[in-house]
């Protein structure tokens, strides 16, 4: 901006001196504005540095796993209202997409099994080793992801009651990464900086505190099993 505003200006040199003085006043206006919005801009820059490491959701997925990061430079009830509204959105949208993956596959691999199974059935035979060894494999690839899904509905449960706003929304703290709870939802905190009661660069869980007694706690982490390691669906054998 300065270096605008310091460029020639066109017909500048024939401007009278009322004209020059006035535009001189101007840039020096103008650059004391620009170096003071720079200099309430800094603390900001500064503290954007300050941030933790908030996990929660599928430990089992690496992005869950490694956590998000949040700012710790505001209040602590807006820091904690952060946390709730992107946790449960993240897993939600999580959980949303994998579910309809791992039916999907679920689909895939019942067909699978029936073609083979038909197939033995229309030949009036007994099953090959070969088909024998694929149906025991597509069966326990179906246990898997039938598995996987109940872990999925039993994680995303969890996430029940965070929803409105601060009032209406059940109340979340963290666990530090001893598994203590950091009690940022106390009284005695609520008008602190987030940065006053949190370590920065640290990791944190998140958990959701029970209204009929806050001792009560519910971590929002889950485990989902692991992919079979075989590629889905599996192709059958060759007639």
């Amino acid at each position: 901006v300065w270096q605008r505003l310091s460029a020639p200006v066109p017909g500048r040199l024939e401007c009278n001196e009322r004209q020059q003085s006035r535009w001189r006043r101007h840039q020096s206006a103008v650059k004391v504005t620009f170096d003071s919005v720079v200099n309430r801009c800094r603390p900001t820059m500064a503290a954007a540095e300050k941030f933790v490491w908030v996990k929660f959701g599928d430990m089992n997925n690496e992005e869950h796993a490694k956590g998000q990061s949040f700012n710790v430079h505001c209040h602590v009830n807006i820091f904690l209202d952060a946390v709730r509204m992107t946790a449960k959105r993240t897993v939600e949208d999580y959980a949303r997409t994998r579910d309809a993956q791992l039916k999907r596959f679920v689909v895939e691999l019942s067909y699978e099994k029936e073609q083979i199974e038909a197939k033995i059935t229309r030949q009036e035979r007994e099953a090959t080793e070969e088909e024998t060894a694929a149906i025991a494999l597509l069966d326990e690839k179906l246990a898997i992801r039938q598995k996987q899904l109940e872990e999925l509905v039993e994680g995303i449960t969890k996430y029940k009651g965070l929803s409105g706003n601060a009032l209406t929304a059940l109340k979340i703290d963290l666990l530090n990464e001893g598994g203590s709870k950091v009690n940022m939802s106390d009284e005695a905190n609520a008008t602190k900086y987030a940065y006053e009661v949190l370590d920065a660069k640290k990791t944190y869980s998140v958990v959701k505190l029970d209204p009929e007694g806050e001792e009560q706690q519910v971590e929002l982490s889950f485990s989902v099993s692991a992919d079979p390691v075989d590629p889905d669906p599996v192709d059958p054998p060759a007639a």
